[in-house]
């Protein structure tokens, strides 16, 4: 070999040493990038669970709600029937009360 070979064998060994160093640091980069993204993940999981478990909470109570609504309806609707049954004419009507309302004072 001569030395104009061995200069661009060494040149090229140089090269190559720098270019995997840059590629090391690129990988560290990388690496740190992914651990933080799982951390963040992480995080995400744990509130998405969390909102989860309060949906959960929300959806049985509003159950016990609409089961206690559901009662109070039957409720008035069997006292309507006894109402309609014990009425003359066997028909009752809830009405709205008239309100009437008086002239307003204007503001002076």
């Amino acid at each position: 070999m001569n030395k104009d070979d061995e200069n661009k064998l060494t040149d090229t060994l140089i090269y190559l040493g720098l270019t995997m160093n840059k590629l090391l640091n690129e990988v560290k980069k990388l690496r740190g990038d992914v651990q933080q993204l799982q951390k963040q993940q992480a995080k995400t999981n744990y509130a998405l669970g969390e909102m989860r478990l309060s949906y959960m909470t929300l959806d049985e109570s509003f159950n016990k709600y609409a089961e206690l609504n559901n009662r109070i309806v039957k409720n008035h609707e069997t006292r309507i029937v006894h109402l309609e049954e014990k009425t003359p004419g066997s028909s009752y009507f809830a009405k709205d009360t008239e309100v009437k309302y008086g002239k307003r004072k204007g503001k002076k």
